[in-house]
């Protein structure tokens, strides 16, 4: 009779334990914070490298054959029409800033319109006065005016706005900046029914601001290495660009910072593009060393 009720206890013993065990993993489960992915355009996500898991067979038709042959799905007009690159740009763009409209510290701005909209606002005031790309060897005005150029030029709630998107997006900041860098350069090869990307003009002065001068290179060192490494390399490009088309109008050099720049991309950990931005500036400073023989 001892012996019936020891072993009884010891059952209870068990299953309260056992009982126990799963309530405080159920709470450390739903208190455990989720994190929100990064957005990615979509171009640009990276490709798995796992192969994906094979499910198991079905125990009820797994010795039922499969009929020899291809098998013929029902074609679809939608995937037989080739996809606008215009459209698919513009479409990266609006998901990134839909995105952004989902993320908890964007919410907490209180941005009525939305971050499309609030971009649109920064990116007008930034078009309406563009800084100066050179000259401030001979008019020191021009450093005050450049340094301070966007605490001039955008409201504090803009600035704040960039801020947090670049401090809590970094980790997809290569990708889409590059997003960015295509959609501003799509000139008049795509439909732009608001007016809003800059003219090449445009992209000339704030290319020049933070490669070529003192206030543009001082805003540059005060953010992230990887932001400032990022924001000079397109510039560069933009200033190549502008070279080979002419309106190079201020007669930027842009040579001397490509060595630069390189060696610092180069010794850079996080970047997974690293290559492509090397063999670019190779290019581009072989352009401009067999113009100069």
């Amino acid at each position: 009779m001892n012996e019936d009720r020891r072993g009884l206890i010891w059952r209870w013993v068990l299953l309260t334990a056992v009982f126990a065990g799963l309530i405080a993993y159920l709470i450390i489960f739903l208190q455990e914070p989720r994190q929100e992915k990064p957005f990615v355009a979509k171009e640009f996500a990276p490709h798995e490298t796992k192969a994906p898991a094979r499910k198991p067979p079905d125990a009820a038709n797994e010795n039922k054959r499969v009929p020899a042959g291809p098998v013929l799905e029902e074609p679809s007009l939608k995937a037989s029409l080739p996809e606008d690159p215009c459209a698919r740009i513009e479409k990266d763009v609006s998901d990134f800033f839909r995105y952004l409209d989902s993320r908890k510290y964007v919410k907490a701005m209180d941005l009525s319109a939305g971050t499309y909209a609030r971009f649109k606002h920064i990116l007008r005031a930034l078009v309406a006065r563009t800084p100066m790309p050179a000259g401030e060897g001979i008019d020191p005005k021009i450093i005050i005016r450049n340094v301070y150029h966007f605490f001039r030029v955008l409201e504090r709630k803009d600035l704040q706005l960039i801020r947090e998107v670049m401090a809590n997006e970094y980790d997809s900041l290569e990708i889409n900046i590059e997003l960015f860098y295509r959609w501003l350069t799509l000139g008049k090869q795509c439909p732009d029914p608001e007016g809003l990307r800059p003219q090449k003009e445009t992209l000339y002065h704030y290319a020049g601001f933070f490669l070529n001068t003192t206030g543009g290179r001082a805003c540059l060192f005060r953010r992230a290495q990887g932001l400032r490494l990022l924001v000079s390399y397109y510039s560069l490009l933009i200033l190549h660009s502008a070279d080979q088309e002419g309106i190079n109008s201020y007669g930027i050099d842009i040579l001397p910072f490509i060595k630069t720049l390189k060696g610092e991309i180069h010794l850079y950990p996080d970047f997974l593009f690293k290559d492509d931005y090397i063999e670019g500036l190779n290019r581009i400073q072989g352009y401009y060393l067999q113009r100069r023989k």
